[in-house]
């Protein structure tokens, strides 16, 4: 197949089976491929919000380090491929193609850069023929057909072992148990976010009940690091402890906020000083979870971790798509949070940088999510709203959020402008326009819708 043909392949499986909660086809398509996913070291990433940002923080500090480093993550933002990355250094000022270097990853005085590349198209092509091969195989022999998350999965780990990697840094999709990332048998760490509500339809109704789901991840033996979770440390503890896992939480009487502005946030951990560039207040505990995952690392024996590479990977990384400004003038921000507990970081960090102002905002969401939560939490902030249908079957309309948000602010007896559009693009255009002197448009709702807006609010 070309790479044309891949995509179609993979579009249609994921059109017609949807996704499967189990590890039986996963493991078997890996073991077919000669279980690649034995052949790297893993660290492997599950919860709710904050996967990606800490994810990033960990692979710059790594690239920087000197290692080879995989990485696979979801859902993506701009471009399929960028879910299966391999990421480096390059030393000195040197010419990269500008396609492989996201913003914000080199800083002042480095003689070097950080360089992500996505798998290529060929790449691609010639993974999904074999993988192709072997899930109709499957089926002859009776299994289910692997779902296009699980070809994605297996296809990730093949190309860390064919690129050699030094360890890959993989995130869950959805929950940890039986996420198909979690074939993973032996990860080298395991990383643990915040736990909050959501695909609440699948993993539970209580973040009591969804921690279990996440802690599936931890293994006979891990080394475990966590972000402070208050609710859920009881049930973590006793996992670890049934596990012999070695837990490892953020210390948080150790960690102290500094300035907090939209060109950065300097806070110290474990009496150490840090600037983190990406935006969000909420960034401070990812940073630090970041921080401490990377120090149990060097302990384990990755020595070549320093703290200089820790400081300029928080302080140059850059997650696109996450509370990034991408205009000025006028002032547009877009951020991919798409449930209540990351809407509720988005508001917080609103009112942080920007304390008593209103805000126009561009809103797609999934009908799946707690959209109405999601709204009733907006309000406070919102002046306006422009609302459209996040792609695909589980978008919910632009006319339907629109109805929602009318709905709640006259129950709250506040004025708001809600209007539903067609497009992104109308939606861009409409907001634009109806931009007033010194205020400012968010785009949020969910992170493909963030998406479609970026590179049409990029030209601004």
């Amino acid at each position: 197949m070309d790479y044309v043909q891949a995509r179609t392949y993979l579009k249609e499986i994921e059109d017609s089976q949807g996704s499967d909660y189990s590890l039986a086809e996963v493991a078997e398509l890996s073991a077919r491929m000669g279980r690649p996913d034995r052949k790297t070291e893993m660290i492997h990433i599950a919860g709710t919000n904050g996967k990606g940002s800490v994810g990033n923080f960990i692979c710059q500090a790594l690239a920087r380090s000197g290692y080879r480093v995989g990485r696979f993550s979801s859902p993506a933002v701009f471009g399929w491929r960028e879910c299966i990355q391999r990421i480096g250094w390059q030393e000195g000022n040197l010419s990269v193609h500008a396609e492989s270097v996201l913003p914000g990853h080199h800083a002042l005085g480095e003689m070097g850069r950080v360089v992500i590349a996505d798998i290529t198209e060929e790449e691609v092509a010639e993974a999904v023929t074999v993988l192709r091969r072997h899930c109709d195989s499957m089926v002859r022999a009776g299994y289910r057909h692997p779902t296009a998350f699980e070809i994605q999965t297996v296809m990730a780990f093949q190309k860390f072992a064919d690129w050699d990697v030094d360890v890959a840094v993989v995130e869950c999709g959805l929950g940890g148990r039986l996420d198909a990332t979690n074939i993973i048998e032996r990860p080298r760490l395991c990383v643990l976010t915040s736990i909050g509500l959501d695909h609440q339809q699948i993993l539970g109704n209580t973040v009591e009940e969804i921690a279990g789901e996440k802690y599936g991840i931890i293994k006979e033996g891990t080394t475990v690091v966590s972000a402070m979770s208050h609710a859920c440390a009881d049930i973590l503890k006793n996992v670890c402890r049934e596990r012999s896992a070695g837990l490892h939480f953020v210390a948080e009487d150790a960690l102290h906020m500094g300035e907090c502005t939209v060109e950065g946030t300097s806070f110290s951990y474990r009496g150490k000083k840090y600037r983190v560039g990406q935006l969000g207040t909420f960034q401070v505990e990812n940073a630090a979870l970041a921080v401490e995952a990377l120090e149990r690392l060097r302990a384990d024996g990755f020595d070549r971790i320093g703290e200089e590479q820790i400081a300029r990977g928080l302080g140059s990384g850059r997650w696109p798509g996450r509370l990034e400004v991408v205009s000025g003038n006028p002032f547009v921000m877009v951020d991919g949070a798409h449930n209540p507990s990351a809407v509720e970081r988005l508001v917080e960090s609103l009112e942080t940088y920007f304390p008593g102002e209103r805000f126009d905002f561009i809103l797609g969401v999934f009908r799946d999510k707690d959209y109405g939560r999601e709204m009733e939490m907006l309000l406070p902030v919102m002046h306006r709203a422009y609302a459209v249908a996040a792609p695909g079957r589980r978008g919910l309309s632009g006319e339907a959020l629109e109805e929602c948000i009318a709905r709640l602010a006259k129950g709250r007896g506040q004025e708001v402008e809600a209007f539903s559009c067609e497009s992104m693009e109308q939606a861009c255009g409409r907001a634009l326009e109806g931009l007033a002197d010194g205020r400012k448009l968010i785009v949020c709702g969910s992170l493909s819708i963030v998406g479609d807006a970026y590179h049409y609010l990029r030209q601004i």
